[in-house]
């Protein structure tokens, strides 16, 4: 739930150089198979990339008239000419980085409107948008631990990446659409550290994790990034630890599956859209598994039955994301799957909201979907989708501080003085690792958020270890939401 939200939008209102850039765009001749992805400006002395196994050539600056060649692969063959989409007089690096952002998406459209599509048309250009966006990140962003090894090699704040290897390929062109994508949304400020943001670090550990656990096959698509392909990283690692099977090989694109997001049992392959990457876990799940898949519906089925109140495809006390309408079993069960092991908590949350305003039919269908969760993966996950380990802490016991959603530096969690929603930088707050003694039973709090929302605080008190194993009030007590709080280990 805590996924970043806001699309990638084209932009509109660009200077009339960048509009001249984009008209002027990109020209890919291979043997006279590629087209124009858009007229080509003849007068044009860009960078030149040619597939080649000869030696490389330095990488060109990021200037209008610069030129160069770099040899990208294996194919004596195949040139590609560009216009730089950069360093043009009068914009700003927030056109600019909107630009280059955009490109990815522009050529994967028209890629998809060919019959056929040779996958050495989709490598080069792959190789050609990296290395143009890295030297872009590196030269005019300045992007700190950003660097153009080669032309087969770059290197992004979190490692690196080689390009003539096809699933490192794949990350590298999600890594450096994820830097522009953060540049441009976040703000071109002074400052801006894509090693320091939080939302950066975040994305690109999970890239550079993502192929420890999965390969990315070529399937005759270019790679633009969503960050919801990063949601899967988590899980992968939770899949892991739990001895979860899940498939190895995926085909991802940005807008179109080759398969409609499916899972291929005789290829071994998933086939996903970067958008909606669980509904291929679900088809995985349901094929692997058609009993979870039929025991989850039937559960569902009988508690809709049981509603005393009508139901709506964006009833948003039913479904878990009140913005997808859940009108078939498929859907219930891949936007259960999603929220119960990316953010366990927030399903909770919302039973717990159920409860507590009386919502009988909300509170049967949402406890249905989780509970066969549940009993087939057998663990629950927190808000961050780590295993949950805090189900059994009760009155009396004393717990760890976890704040998992990362408050800002200086803050921690807020002891309050009772259970509510808002909070009061003058009151007290206890850190991460810091000791409390639950005194008292659990008790709901709505939330006014977006979606409805309920949190179990606790009354704590501070406590400090002595040497003899027993424990030590000190000076602060109150309230704090109970998925704060972990088990001692």
């Amino acid at each position: 739930m805590n996924e970043r939200s806001d699309g990638r939008k084209k932009l509109f209102g660009f200077s009339a150089a960048s509009a001249a850039v984009l008209g002027a765009g990109i020209y890919i001749n291979a043997n006279g198979l590629w087209d124009k992805w858009f007229p080509a400006n003849p007068q044009n002395n860009g960078p030149k990339i040619v597939d080649s196994p000869g030696a490389s050539l330095p990488l060109a600056s990021a200037s209008s008239d610069s030129k160069a060649t770099i040899t990208v692969g294996p194919n004596p063959t195949a040139t590609v000419e560009a216009i730089p989409q950069f360093d043009f007089p009068g914009d700003t690096p927030f056109v600019q980085t909107r630009l280059l952002s955009n490109a990815w998406s522009d050529i994967q459209a028209n890629f998809l409107k060919k019959d056929k599509v040779d996958q050495n048309e989709i490598t080069t250009a792959v190789k050609y948008l990296i290395l143009k966006d890295a030297s872009f990140l590196e030269t005019q962003m300045q992007v700190k631990g950003m660097h153009v090894v080669d032309a087969s090699t770059i290197v992004t704040p979190q490692r690196s990446y080689l390009l003539t290897d096809p699933n490192q390929r794949f990350l590298a062109a999600l890594a450096v659409q994820d830097l522009l994508y953060l540049y441009s949304y976040a703000g071109i400020i002074n400052g801006y550290d894509a090693n320091t943001n939080p939302n950066s670090v975040r994305e690109q550990e999970r890239l550079a994790k993502l192929g420890e656990h999965v390969t990315f096959v070529e399937n005759n698509v270019i790679p633009a990034y969503f960050n919801g392909i990063t949601q899967l990283t988590p899980v992968f690692e939770l899949f892991d630890t739990q001895k979860v099977p899940y498939p190895k090989k995926w085909a991802a694109s940005a807008y179109k599956a080759p398969n409609d997001n499916t899972y291929d049992k005789n290829l071994g392959i998933a086939y996903t859209d970067m958008y909606n990457p669980f509904e291929t876990l679900a088809d995985y799940f349901k094929t692997e598994n058609p009993q979870f898949y039929s025991d989850f519906a039937a559960s569902v089925h009988k508690a809709e039955a049981l509603a005393t109140r009508d139901l709506y495809p964006f009833d948003d006390l039913v479904n878990i994301d009140p913005y997808t309408p859940e009108t078939t079993d498929e859907t219930k069960f891949s936007q259960t799957l999603k929220y119960f092991l990316t953010d366990g908590q927030a399903f909770r949350n919302r039973i717990a909201y159920a409860k507590a305003t009386g919502d009988s039919t909300a509170l049967t269908i949402l406890s249905a979907k989780y509970d066969a969760m549940v009993k087939f993966f057998g663990f629950e996950t927190m808000e961050d989708g780590t295993l949950r380990t805090n189900q059994q802490l009760k009155k009396g016991d004393v717990a760890v501080v976890n704040d998992r959603t990362g408050s800002p530096k200086g803050v921690g969690v807020y002891v309050k003085p009772e259970p509510r929603a808002d909070k009061n930088p003058d009151w007290p707050s206890l850190f991460n690792s810091r000791l409390v003694r639950i005194t008292d039973n659990p008790q709901i709090v709505l939330y006014p958020t977006n979606t409805p929302e309920g949190r179990e605080y606790v009354k704590v008190v501070w406590v400090e270890k002595n040497e003899d194993g027993t424990y030590k009030n000190l000076d602060v007590q109150g309230y704090m939401p109970l998925q704060y709080l972990d088990p001692q280990t």
